[in-house]
């Protein structure tokens, strides 16, 4: 019988060997990545090379080319008052360009200046003996929005003529953007020019507390080459770029409600620092006028939102304000308090034109510039305001004007 065969499954022996190749080890799980980790400048840009810098500012410059075009092709912008109508200076920060000739955009109003750079006519020293008011100020005086023939110091002027008999030149010596202390600082530059017989400043709070702190803290060091082109461009810029000029304007836009801050009733301290600069000047303009032989006195005019309770309120409402952290008339009370303290004459002429309000006195939409018929109001009020102070000099007073 013949046995059967089974074949062999073992696997062959070299299965079993132990010559076969050695397992390697799997790698160790790769590491976390801090998915959630800001990479730093240096990591997202690579080592910086000047080729790399260059590109990044050929990039930048593309950019702001296509905005340029891009805002002067669908929002074009206007400036308010042109700014070739200033020149920078040392002393001063800014100032008028002289003899200049152009149109105030915004309102399609004709824009002169004399050979002193004052918005007015030109003055000589020979002629009759004449009686000179210089009223100093910011674009308020200056006259925004209105011709020149209408502006305050002209309705003055007609005012003290008919009252005295005589005849009277109120200079114009507002220059738009300046605070009491660029008003003392321009005073002063120019005074031996208008040699005036009474001075009258005339200042708003709206913005005077900011601009004295700005002026305050500029460099007054002489510019360097570099410093001097820096300024240059920046000046090309703000005169010429309308992408800034749309910037600007949405910055002011977001900070409007930081004006309200003069109105605290306790102030922060930039404006508290502004509020004593302008007492300050108050004294100085006083000392500076005695100095040069002139009398002295000083006007504070408020925002339209100080003239109108509901303009007020609604400011309030809108920045979402305690009417128990803000009070209408706390600068405008407290500069009065210090000027009678300091013997300085002084009107807070609120009263005056909230006696007037149902008038149209501001431009719409503006909250501080008067129109026509505000500048007839304040020209009154300051008319008044030098009688009721013995301000104007008599009949047979020798006027400093005289040749």
């Amino acid at each position: 019988m013949t046995s059967l065969q089974l074949p062999d499954e073992r696997p062959p022996l070299s299965v079993y060997s132990t010559d076969l190749p050695a397992v390697e080890p799997s790698p160790p799980p790769a590491p976390q990545v801090e998915t959630d980790r800001v990479p730093t400048f240096r990591e997202y840009v690579g080592p910086l090379t000047l080729r790399r810098v260059g590109k990044l500012v050929v990039a930048i410059m593309l950019y702001l080319i296509a905005g340029e075009l891009a805002v002067r092709v669908l929002n074009p912008q206007e400036e308010f008052i042109q700014r070739d109508l200033f020149n920078a200076d040392q002393k001063l920060g800014f100032r008028m360009v002289a003899n200049y000739r152009g149109t105030m955009s915004k309102k399609a109003v004709p824009i002169t200046t004399n050979s002193w750079g004052l918005r007015d006519r030109e003055y000589s020293a020979n002629g009759e003996p004449t009686l000179r008011v210089y009223a100093l100020g910011d674009s308020l005086i200056f006259g925004y929005g209105v011709p020149l023939d209408q502006t305050y110091t002209r309705d003055l002027e007609k005012l003290l003529e008919r009252r005295l008999g005589r005849k009277v030149q109120v200079v114009n010596g507002g220059v738009p953007g300046y605070g009491t202390l660029q008003e003392l600082a321009f005073f002063e530059d120019t005074v031996d020019l208008v040699k005036p017989d009474v001075v009258v400043l005339i200042f708003s709070v709206l913005n005077d507390a900011t601009d004295n702190v700005k002026f305050a803290a500029r460099p007054t060091h002489e510019p360097t080459f570099t410093r001097g082109l820096l300024s240059w461009l920046r000046t090309q810029v703000r005169e010429k770029s309308q992408l800034y000029m749309l910037v600007r304007r949405r910055m002011a836009s977001s900070e409007a409600g930081q004006e309200l801050l003069v109105h605290a009733v306790k102030p922060p301290r930039d404006i508290e620092q502004g509020l004593r600069l302008i007492e300050e000047s108050l004294d100085r303009f006083m000392e500076a006028a005695r100095r040069h032989g002139a009398v002295f006195g000083a006007i504070v005019t408020p925002a339209h939102r100080q003239v109108s309770a509901k303009l007020w309120a609604d400011s309030l409402h809108q920045y979402g304000l305690s009417p128990a952290d803000y009070a209408v008339d706390q600068p405008n009370a407290r500069l009065a308090a210090y000027a009678k303290r300091q013997g300085i004459p002084f009107l807070d002429v609120t009263p005056i034109l909230q006696a007037h309000q149902q008038e149209k006195l501001y431009w719409d939409g503006d909250g501080e510039h008067w129109e026509v018929r505000g500048h007839e109001v304040m020209a009154e009020a300051t008319e008044n305001f030098l009688v009721q102070h013995d301000l104007l000099p008599s009949p047979t007073d020798q006027p400093r004007s005289a040749p």
